[in-house]
Parts: structure tokens; C-alpha cells; sequence
């Protein structure tokens, strides 16, 4: 409990650590009814998740009281387009005095904004490369990243579901 709301923090999703319910691409391809399920059988008021690489904010009613997600993504490589920043999810009930990448506040005045967590890229590629080869399936997957981001930008991370359920996001 924070502030009177149940905040769910996960790895993954509400069915698996290693779920991809909570990414970024299953917001965007539509599976509200899914999120809805898992916080009315959770009582979840906010549930904040990690491991799916992308970030998300989500809003939304359910059973007539607003629900929020937020999943920051990656703290440990870009999330943003020409952004090679990390995020972390910042959950108060006032907002911060350091500008977020994006926020939502919730009805009940809970801020959750996804914070950038900036680092040494020359360093952490210097390390990465000595970890993985070229040619490896992690730098295949994950250098360009680390030097680029990712196509999205603050905008692409919101999905209010029901302007009711929040008071207003912000964006960078």
C-alpha cells in the first residue's frame, strides 16, 4: 500500500517473470480487456512492471476506479529515439523536481513518471563488446540500441484509456 493505493510491482506481468503482458507492444496492439482482467483480480490500483525493454504508461477505469501502469522499460540502455538514456519509474505524490520523460498523475494525485538514468555509453560499450562478440545474439540485438535508442518517442508511451482515470500526463 502507498498513499491508501495497492501498487503491484513486477517483473514481467501478473502470470509470468519472464511475461511480456506489461510491453510496450502489447499495449499498442490492443489488449486493454487483458490489463483489466488483471487488475480487477489483483485490486491493483497501480501496477509497475520492468523487463520488457519498452516503456508504457497506461490509464484506464476499471470497475469504476481509475488503474494505472507504468513499466519503465530499460534502465540499462535507450528507451527514446536518439536517446541513449535508461528510465526508471518514479512513483510519489508530488512531482518531481527533476523533469520526467513522461508522467501520469492518477486521480488519487499518485505521480508515476519514467525518469531518464543517464550513463557513460562509451563505457558500458566498452564493456558490452568485451561480453558480447559481435555477431552474438546480444549484439545483434542490443548494440545499435545502446548507441541509438529505440524509434520511439514520449508521445508513443501513453495510452490514456479513459480521460477520466487521470488528471494529465507530461511529456519531455
Amino acid at each position: 500500500m502507498f498513499g491508501g493505493l495497492k501498487v503491484l510491482v513486477l517483473h514481467g506481468d501478473p502470470e509470468s517473470l519472464a511475461g511480456w503482458g506489461l510491453a510496450h507492444e502489447s499495449v499498442a496492439a490492443g489488449n486493454e480487456r487483458r490489463l483489466e482482467d488483471w487488475f480487477r483480480e489483483s485490486g491493483a490500483d497501480v501496477m509497475v512492471s520492468t523487463h520488457t525493454c519498452l516503456p508504457v504508461l497506461w490509464s484506464g477505469c476499471v470497475q469504476g476506479r481509475p488503474c494505472v501502469l507504468a513499466n519503465n522499460g530499460s534502465s540499462g540502455m535507450g528507451n527514446l529515439n536518439e536517446d541513449t538514456r535508461g528510465l526508471i519509474t518514479r512513483i510519489s505524490r508530488t512531482a518531481s523536481t527533476f523533469e520526467p520523460v513522461a508522467g501520469l498523475v492518477s486521480a488519487a494525485g499518485l505521480h508515476l513518471d519514467l525518469m531518464p538514468v543517464d550513463y557513460d555509453v562509451s563505457a558500458w560499450l566498452e564493456q558490452f563488446d568485451q561480453l558480447w562478440p559481435a555477431g552474438s545474439s546480444a549484439a545483434i540485438s542490443y548494440r545499435q540500441r545502446l548507441l541509438e535508442g529505440t524509434p520511439l518517442s514520449p508521445c508513443d508511451l501513453i495510452f490514456p484509456s479513459s480521460p477520466q482515470s487521470f488528471l494529465h500526463w507530461r511529456k519531455r
